[in-house]
């Protein structure tokens, strides 16, 4: 059994603020040119949003009106947490899962925690699957989220 990956963030704002950078402004920070399945086949990426309640989508969207869907959304608390299914490109049925919290932070702040676990549904693929997005939760979560979350704190 492969590890959860963890990555961490604290945020100068209120878990709610936190939670709306994170899943209302996603397609702001989202690198779709890099990370999408679209942009993967040649085509363009425009949009990747998720539908704000338990059992709505992930999913991105083409310049041309075409939908890939990401996951989907088993937990929706505003200000609290959000967790999905992930399988972007892949069987829904061999999705991994994806859990994110936002928690008030001892020093102030929110620390905002991305959990993403369940590789043994990957069968023969989770460790090289689970190698591979380590570092790229780095590029993502870090690098995409936290960058621009602390970008757009700054500048209310």
């Amino acid at each position: 059994m492969l590890d959860p990956i963890i990555k961490t963030v604290t945020l100068d704002t209120t878990p709610a603020r936190a939670f709306e950078l994170f899943t209302q402004r996603i397609s702001d920070w989202w690198p779709l040119t890099t990370h999408s399945v679209i942009s993967g086949r040649g085509d363009t990426s425009v949009n990747v949003q998720f539908e704000p309640f338990e059992g709505g989508r992930l999913y991105e969207t083409s310049d041309t009106g075409e939908t890939e869907d990401w996951g989907s959304v088993s937990v929706w608390k505003p200000g609290e947490q959000v967790s999905f299914t992930w399988h972007p490109g892949n069987d829904p049925d061999k999705a991994t899962q994806i859990d994110v919290t936002f928690q008030r932070a001892d020093a102030g702040g929110t620390q905002v925690t991305l959990t993403h676990s369940n590789w043994e549904q990957l069968g023969d693929l989770a460790e090289r699957e689970h190698a591979g997005y380590s570092p790229g939760w780095d590029q993502v979560f870090h690098a995409g989220f936290e960058t621009f979350a602390k970008r757009e704190l700054a500048t209310a």
